[in-house]
């Protein structure tokens, strides 16, 4: 009997102390009930978890409420003492994601994930760029929200983002200069933000595994993001397998692996794919929503690749199988 220990960490409690933001709380339920219905139907698992009391108890596993975030860590604490592996799923604000990494590097359990010490380089999203440019990989031009719009070349505005933020939350899109100093005007912590050039083109992501160096990239996915009347930018939709890698893609996967070997397991990364090729816009070092429905794409679950991975320190192999899996992840609203 394998035990396994899944933290979702919006609901699992870890947000006890403060409201829960709908499109956070509606994700994370998404993305939590896909991971333990994956491991669940695996034969011989045994199944943790924690949740938060103010949400409906998860559909399987042996859940235990949580009704004061600061207890949430001690509980999951004793959970990860219990498991024999630990699938972490957080959001990079505020560390999270180190954070909740680095107390499970304590315990028993293997983590399904890269050590705390790799996260930090692609979390922070200022570091990531400078880390990305002086290596000469393709992105999109970055600086400091402080500084302003005057060294970042830009045609179609500019995006400004928190740097530890997770994806498009509390992102602005900001077509010209006065919006710019506007929202620096009236942002609290204009220092916490990055501002990066507004690149037209297709918005993709890359679903890969990686260990020591090398990666796979098991699916290209295409991205549907919309900018709503006051900036704000949401995930619409993503169509998991909706082409396959390209070369260039392929190559890049392989640089960001070579340049952070350290990384290992599923990771992504957020690519803009306009007349000049394929730029990159972010890395996430942890699972993401795509885990709703890749193992649809792939001859084997997602969660049976990642365990092999972790235990024989090497990347499996598996197969395509041709279709596309589309996921909704926000609705249409008025404003957009």
């Amino acid at each position: 009997m394998e035990k396994h220990f899944v933290c979702e960490f919006v609901t699992a409690g870890g947000m006890r102390d403060r409201t829960l933001p709908q499109g956070l709380r509606h994700e994370g339920t998404l993305l939590r009930d896909a991971l333990l219905a994956e491991l669940g139907a695996q034969p011989g698992q045994q199944l943790s978890l924690s949740f938060d009391d103010r949400l409906p108890p998860p559909p399987r596993g042996r859940g235990r409420p949580i009704s004061d975030a600061r207890a949430a860590w001690a509980v999951w604490e004793q959970c990860l003492s219990e498991a024999d592996y630990f699938w972490p799923v957080a959001p990079e604000s505020e560390a999270l994601l180190y954070r909740l990494t680095r107390m499970a590097e304590g315990c028993r359990a293997r983590i399904i994930g890269p050590p705390a010490a790799a996260i930090p380089a692609c979390a922070d999203k200022w570091r990531l760029y400078r880390t990305l440019d002086s290596h000469q990989l393709p992105c999109a031009p970055t600086g400091l929200l402080c500084d302003g719009p005057g060294a970042i070349p830009s045609t179609a505005g500019w995006v400004a983002k928190p740097i530890l933020g997770a994806g498009c939350q509390d992102c602005r899109w900001l077509g010209t200069r006065d919006q710019v100093a506007h929202f620096m005007q009236h942002c609290p912590a204009p220092g916490d933000y990055i501002l990066q050039a507004w690149i037209t083109g297709e918005a993709l992501s890359l679903s890969t595994l990686m260990c020591d160096g090398q990666a796979a990239i098991l699916s290209c996915n295409r991205q549907q993001v919309a900018v709503h009347r006051d900036g704000r930018l949401t995930l619409r939709t993503l169509v998991i397998n909706a082409m396959p890698p390209d070369a260039e893609q392929e190559r890049l996967a392989g640089a960001l692996a070579a340049l952070f070997p350290a990384l290992i397991g599923f990771i992504g990364m957020d690519l803009i794919r306009g007349a000049g090729g394929c730029r990159l816009l972010e890395i996430n070092a942890r699972l993401t929503s795509v885990l709703r429905g890749i193992s649809a794409i792939l001859d084997r679950p997602l969660t049976a690749l990642l365990q092999e991975l972790f235990t024989r320190r090497r990347l499996p192999a598996f197969r395509r199988n041709g279709q596309a899996v589309t996921l909704a992840l926000e609705a249409a609203s008025d404003d957009s």
